[in-house]
């Protein structure tokens, strides 16, 4: 007996399919081609760009439209098989139909007919196939390239066909041309995994941002891993931090502690709306409140270093001690930003997304990055530590202040009391020489009035201290008087003092009931 014909197997449904996802991916390698192509243009209008990025950015764009070329030709190929996938099937099912209606003198060579028929397609169709397993062959360089194509492909799979490599996935390239972030998924579990892991007891990176920079983590894809946090990893994060603080039982500074360098590469990485919601969501990111303060406030920060160093002047107006001792931290701030008028420039960034990132210095002298937001302790809505009296305002002081707490153990105790030559040294890098006051009968104090004015016009910080309180030397006036100014801050802060009034440690009216100094300490 004859057999009849099997169904023709290829089915043009596929391929039609297949066409279309190429010629949406072609869209999109055009897309980006265009935006990028267009940003390096744009880069090279504002101003000087390295060559090596540049010429990255053109080769990007030259290999996303060969991309979009290529793709647009595989569309072509697919609708070739199609067409031919369509007119084999037509002709085996008028075949079949032959069979099932014919007589047996009708159904000889049915067979012999069916594997023309299908022969045909194959000669017909090799060169689209051969031209599809070409050009995915000639993509799979940009592909391996990457950076960013790479994270835009996915393997191509298509029934009865040749392996065909990869080819733009055209949601993610899509997401791309719209919202500029390229996000690896794979990149996103990683840190994810890291971050949920530390909380279960695994040993952090001991640099998390030399993490992040090894292994490629854009901090889109940061932002993306804190978004997969559900609410019992958030708890689990928010109490690792709280456990890897600094001993606010002891009163003492413990700088350097583990919560610090994941708060503050979360806080540099964060959206904007993340430091708002993970604010509230995981309040040991922030530094432990001490005190009479019974929240946080935030609004603009005034980043401005306003100055009065006129006797009885305000001194630096940012700087208003409040509801905490820290005046070592606030004096060390003043006296370094009286001295090097750059210092603050310097020393604090505010970044894109609302957050400051702060250099301090460690025992060795070696800058630490502390990054915080603009959140600041409040008692009853207005600011409970420096800025108490400023009428709601948040500057840049109050900023500092936070970022020393956070670096001294992550609470605010830590900063409640120091040896300020100490404190100055976290805030510059570099010691001080102190001297006891008052000098000694056969030395006058003209000479260490002298040295004092020649360290400070070279920049140099000096700070008072040593009777309970702290100051800083935030000038020399005309009539030779050194200007001191007290971080209680507001009008009458600054004080001129002669050489004798101030080796004796004793302040002239009206500021006779400030607390006493007995040591100078002067920057090397």
């Amino acid at each position: 007996m004859f057999a009849k014909p099997d169904p023709f197997e290829h089915d043009a449904d596929v391929w039609d399919e297949q066409a279309t996802g190429f010629d949406k991916a072609a869209e999109a390698a055009q897309a980006i081609a265009d935006d990028t192509a267009t940003a390096a243009t744009e880069a090279v209008w504002k101003g000087p760009m390295p060559s090596e990025r540049l010429g990255r950015m053109q080769q990007q764009a030259k290999d996303a439209a060969q991309m979009a070329d290529n793709l647009s030709q595989m569309a072509s190929a697919c609708r070739t098989i199609r067409d031919e996938a369509e007119t084999a099937k037509t002709a085996i099912d008028e075949l079949r139909r032959e069979w099932d209606d014919g007589t047996l003198f009708d159904r000889f060579g049915s067979e012999g007919e069916a594997d023309d028929i299908r022969g045909q397609f194959a000669d017909r169709t090799s060169g689209a196939r051969g031209d599809l397993e070409l050009l995915a062959q000639s993509m799979q360089p940009v592909i391996n390239a990457g950076d960013p194509l790479d994270y835009l492909f996915s393997p191509i799979q298509v029934p009865g066909a040749p392996d065909l490599g990869e080819q733009i996935d055209h949601d993610a390239a899509m997401d791309y041309f719209e919202t500029g972030k390229l996000i690896d998924p794979a990149q996103v579990q990683a840190i994810e995994d890291t971050i949920t892991g530390v909380s279960e007891g695994e040993d952090p990176p001991s640099d998390w941002d030399e993490w992040a920079v090894t292994n490629g983590y854009s901090a889109d894809e940061v932002q993306a891993a804190l978004d997969n946090l559900d609410d019992e990893e958030r708890a689990a994060l928010n109490q690792w931090l709280g456990d890897n603080k600094g001993d606010p039982d002891n009163e003492q500074p413990d700088p350097g502690q583990p919560s610090l360098g994941l708060s503050s590469f979360l806080m540099r990485n964060m959206s904007a709306e993340q430091v708002q919601e993970f604010h509230t969501e995981v309040p040991n990111l922030e530094p432990t409140l001490h005190g009479d303060a019974d929240g946080w406030v935030d609004g603009d920060v005034d980043m401005t270093a306003d100055t009065d160093f006129t006797d009885g002047g305000n001194g630096f107006t940012d700087i208003d001690q409040g509801g905490i001792g820290d005046c070592a931290t606030l004096t060390s701030i003043a006296a370094a930003q009286a001295a090097d008028p750059t210092f603050l420039d310097r020393h604090i960034q505010e970044n894109p997304n609302g957050t400051y990132t702060v250099t301090v210095y460690d025992e060795n002298g070696s800058p630490v990055q502390v990054t915080v937001n603009g959140f600041v302790p409040a008692d009853g809505g207005n600011p409970a530590y420096n800025g108490d009296e400023l009428d709601g305002e948040i500057t840049w002081a109050s900023i500092y202040e936070k970022a020393m707490a956070q670096y001294q153990g992550g609470n605010y105790v830590e900063i409640d009391g120091a040896y300020t030559p100490d404190r100055l040294e976290t805030t510059i890098g570099t010691g001080s020489d102190k001297t006891d006051l008052p000098l000694p009968f056969f030395l006058p104090p003209e000479l260490q009035f002298q040295q004092m004015q020649e360290a400070f016009e070279d920049g140099k910080p000096i700070v008072l201290g040593g009777g309970g309180h702290a100051y800083s030397v935030v000038g020399f006036d005309d009539d030779g008087n050194v200007l001191v100014m007290n971080p209680w801050g507001g009008e009458g802060s600054v004080v001129a003092m002669t050489p004798e009034q101030f080796n004796s440690g004793q302040f002239p009216e009206p500021a006779d009931d400030w607390p006493e100094f007995t040591y100078v300490a002067v920057t090397k």
